[in-house]
């Protein structure tokens, strides 16, 4: 049975100093619990209780308006996500044949193609190049840019990089863990660990 979509909720004016504030305050909390040498469990319970208000954001906030809230607003990776976009090389455009159906607008979760921003031929800041909208559009008036290549080259293209990064960047997390049990640099010798900090 398909779902009813429905018109997405624009997110209030003050969500961007919110999302600024979560992520310093992330950053923050991450470098007093080391600074303060907090255990694994302590540093867990933090990360475990930042997760479950997230759930709680996404199941009381985001479902409701229809737009990932959480993502946009609460996430520290979003926001970084949605900083870095704006000095990507990669863009989401919007072309003049756009009939202005507001297909896009009911496809984007992320509150960026509002009818403001689908006037002005450009996505919101809050773009995160999820590609949602590139399908959604009858006249395929929205695809992905990228300096020299076709459009549907550029969003291979793109696809391909996100995927290669979070599998490196997964790699690299992984490699600086210590050993799996919890051990320190002369437990990990004694367990046959060699991948610690």
């Amino acid at each position: 049975m398909a779902q009813r979509r429905f018109r997405p909720s624009p997110l209030p004016e003050w969500r961007r100093s919110v999302s600024i504030a979560v992520l310093l305050g992330v950053a923050a909390t991450a470098l007093l619990l080391r600074f303060f040498g907090a255990s694994a469990v302590i540093a867990a319970s933090v990360a475990g209780l930042f997760g479950v208000c997230g759930i709680g954001l996404m199941v009381f906030w985001s479902r409701k308006a229809g737009v990932m809230t959480h993502c946009v607003t609460y996430c520290p990776i979003g926001v970084l996500a949605t900083a870095f976009g704006r000095v990507s090389p990669f863009r989401i455009s919007i072309a003049p044949s756009c009939t202005d159906c507001g297909a896009c607008t009911l496809a984007c979760r992320y509150d960026a193609l509002g009818k403001a921003d689908v006037l002005r031929r450009q996505p919101g800041a809050s773009c995160t190049l999820c590609g949602d909208c590139v399908g959604r559009c009858k006249g395929s008036s929205i695809e992905y840019r990228f300096a020299g290549l076709k459009p549907d080259a550029a969003r291979g293209l793109f696809i391909t990089l996100v995927v290669s990064l979070h599998a490196a960047f997964l790699g690299v997390a992984r490699l600086s863990e210590p050993c799996s049990a919890g051990c320190d640099r002369e437990d990990n010798k004694r367990c046959g660990a060699t991948n610690f900090r």
